[in-house]
């Protein structure tokens, strides 16, 4: 230490020697009168700084900003700046709507410091967290974003969790995490294994179904119809309409989850492109034996006849706007009308097996008959106005009952299936249940 300060006296000697010379050229230079005295005490003060500065800096002392928070220190740190983003940083940590900003009283002051003991704004929160007397760390259960319990560790209480559930789901969203609270909070808290005597108010949005009524929906959960009525004013309790349902539940009840599927048959109509299959999967969630929420997991929609051919020329003819039943971009011709030798209810058009045979209206598809018969494979179409179209003797349907085709959507291919001498479509108009002749419709 001593040849510390011999030190320090030969560099205060130096800089004022140094400061003295300069100053005495100046003087002599540009004439400045009583200017000795102010050298020496200039130089007095730049040199005392000088010489605090280098002792504090062999020391390793710094002046620092001591931080005291409700009457207690805890530590310094470089500016007020970080002290303020310390207190923001507990304030955050501090579980919301226990601990408010309000409750911490800080002070700050300068002192002298050893420069090891500056703390980061990190480091201050931790610091007050640890030994402020109104905290403490536990490890939170909370119930949709609220804290309601606590546990002895986060691992302890997500496997205490697991295995309360099984293999259902928790209806409320619940998680667990290390959080700071109050020591007075911290004893209200519920522990884990006590959590399934506990209950709260929830939310339930809740979908109106086909067969809902209000009296039912009530009495799946258990509350007055009049309670539904008051919270949802505006709905018109129909299918599809989310009702705002609030019941007492257990804050660890369980829904049940069960995968169903369905098929829905699509027209081409409805597609724009070709007829097909919808297949979907929803997961049904169950609460109290009641369906309260569907959520789809997939939706495939699959061709129904990959290789359905396409019309290539559809031409309207006779009445009613009918369009020609076999497609008019292949050859054909009509080898039977109405009325011949046989008593032929019908139109003949001979035509290949496999030309695309054409609805020749808008209409629904009202029976299909793949078996064996006098007409072989063959359909009907219901029209509108009280009219019906029979296509037989086929080789390949496109159709299923209760679908909706348009004019000129392919139905079917010609064939020679049931009574037939040769490939041809066997056609027929009929009208109130009674056939009639096709030339009226589609002409000759």
């Amino acid at each position: 230490m001593i040849k510390f300060f011999k030190l320090v006296f030969k560099v205060f000697c130096l800089v004022e020697n140094i400061i003295c010379g300069l100053f005495c050229c100046l003087k002599q230079r540009f004439q400045i009168k009583g200017f000795r005295r102010s050298v020496y005490a200039l130089a007095s003060l730049v040199l005392t700084a000088t010489v605090l500065c280098t002792i504090f800096s062999f020391a390793g002392l710094t002046y620092a900003l001591k931080v005291t928070v409700n009457g207690v220190d805890y530590g310094y740190v470089s500016s007020a700046e970080d002290a303020d983003l310390a207190i923001d940083m507990v304030t955050d940590k501090v579980v919301k709507d226990i601990k408010s900003s309000d409750d911490i009283v800080t002070d700050y002051s300068f002192t002298l410091t050893s420069s090891d003991t500056i703390l980061s704004s990190n480091e201050l929160c931790d610091e007050i967290i640890d030994k402020h007397d109104s905290f403490v760390t536990v490890y939170g259960v909370y119930v949709n974003d609220k804290i309601i319990g606590k546990a002895d560790s986060v691992e302890s209480a997500e496997s205490y969790l697991e295995a309360l559930k099984g293999d259902k789901a928790f209806f409320n969203n619940i998680f667990v995490k290390e959080s700071v609270v109050e020591k007075e909070v911290a004893n209200e808290l519920y522990d884990i294994d006590d959590l399934d005597t506990v209950s709260c108010m929830t939310y339930i949005a809740y979908e109106f179904k086909a067969n809902d009524t209000v009296k039912k929906v009530a009495k799946n959960f258990d509350i007055p119809v009049e309670l539904i009525y008051a919270l949802n004013t505006e709905s018109k309790f129909e299918q599809g309409d989310v009702l705002n349902i609030v019941i007492d539940l257990p804050v660890l009840a369980t829904v049940s989850v069960k995968e169903v599927s369905s098929v829905k048959r699509v027209t081409a109509a409805q597609t724009g492109d070709n007829a097909g299959y919808i297949s979907e999967i929803y997961n049904n969630y169950y609460l109290n034996g009641s369906v309260y929420k569907t959520e789809q997991v997939s939706s495939t929609f699959s061709v129904k006849h990959p290789n359905k051919a396409t019309a290539k020329v559809v031409k309207s003819v006779g009445k009613q706007g009918f369009c020609w039943p076999v497609d008019k971009g292949y050859y054909q011709y009509v080898s039977s009308y109405w009325g011949d030798d046989r008593g032929h209810q019908g139109y003949d058009i001979a035509a290949k097996t496999g030309t695309p045979i054409l609805s020749v209206l808008d209409g629904v598809v009202e029976s299909v008959n793949s078996t064996s018969s006098a007409y072989g494979q063959h359909f009907v179409i219901k029209h509108k106005n009280g009219l019906k179209t029979l296509y037989a003797h086929c080789s390949t349907l496109y159709v299923s009952i209760g679908e909706t085709v348009n004019r000129g959507e392919v139905v079917a291919l010609v064939g020679n299936t049931g009574r037939s001498t040769g490939s041809h479509l066997h056609f027929e108009v009929i009208k109130n249940g009674g056939r009639v002749n096709p030339s009226y419709y589609i002409g000759r």
